[in-house]
């Protein structure tokens, strides 16, 4: 290949020992030079099948700009991630982002029907449930097996802030209610309840407690994981001492994977 002379009419010295070069394909210009590797570089390239020329051993070093160090033959990229018109808007998308997105919350997301049954019940899940947090399998398979049970369920968006008008549609239940902000996990039959579960394998008792105060900030009816089948009683006793700690509940079901049972 050949480097062609710059076409503009103020060259810049710093290509000129380079122009009419030519070197093989598969070995490139020394010290990594390329045409086009300034800005507003106006030199060029062509294939040939004319003899190699040979590289003075004083060339003049070409230091790429920015952005453009690397061969686009090999990359395929005109540009690299360290060109300043990718680092600026890289810095006005992160400022951007979440503007765009209330956008395409307010325009887009939804609620979607995703199971219906003869008995009348239906599931319903938001667009905006995010399926890979860990508690997800759970939020689903307790919507719906209530679903089957002919309840409306709706699994709401994993997280939504206050001031989306999104989250005034999704929880316009919870305004002037001292829940307002909070993002309980399901809608059942029109009623808020948050489901609490555990990340760690090594379960301890004492994550009942944990599980009804966290669930407890979110909504006064709750689910928790129950699948170490811890008895009855002592998730009842733990029941009574939050409750005389200050926290309200209407209701409180457990969830051992296979079925609801309600403890309060």
């Amino acid at each position: 290949m050949r480097w062609t002379p710059s076409r503009s009419s103020e060259p810049r010295t710093s290509h000129i020992d380079y122009y009419n070069m030519i070197v093989p394909i598969d070995k490139g210009f020394p010290n990594g030079a390329f045409p086009g590797n300034e800005y507003n570089c106006k030199c060029g390239i062509e294939q040939t099948e004319d003899t190699v020329t040979e590289v003075p051993a004083d060339i003049e070093k070409v230091k790429p700009a920015p952005g453009l160090d690397n061969d686009p033959a090999k990359t395929g990229m005109l540009f690299n991630t360290n060109a300043p018109y990718y680092q600026k808007g890289y810095v006005h998308y992160k400022t951007l982002l979440p503007t765009a997105q209330r956008f395409v919350n307010n325009r887009f997301a939804v609620f979607k029907k995703t199971k219906e049954y003869k008995n009348g019940g239906k599931l319903y899940t938001h667009t905006l449930f995010d399926k890979s947090v860990h508690d997800a399998k759970d939020i689903q398979g307790i919507a719906n097996m209530l679903a089957k049970d002919g309840k409306t369920v709706m699994i709401n968006p994993t997280k939504l802030h206050y001031k989306d008008k999104l989250y005034n549609e999704v929880y316009k239940g919870l305004k002037d209610t001292h829940y307002y902000g909070k993002n309980p996990d399901l809608t059942i039959d029109g009623k808020f309840y948050e489901y609490e579960s555990f990340e760690t394998k090594n379960f301890q008792p004492k994550k009942i407690a944990a599980m009804l105060k966290h669930g407890a900030k979110q909504s006064d009816r709750i689910i928790i994981n129950n699948k170490p089948n811890v008895g009855e009683g002592y998730i009842k006793w733990k029941i009574d001492e939050k409750v005389r700690e200050g926290f309200y509940f209407k209701e409180v079901w457990t969830w051992n994977g296979k079925e609801l049972v309600q403890v309060y």
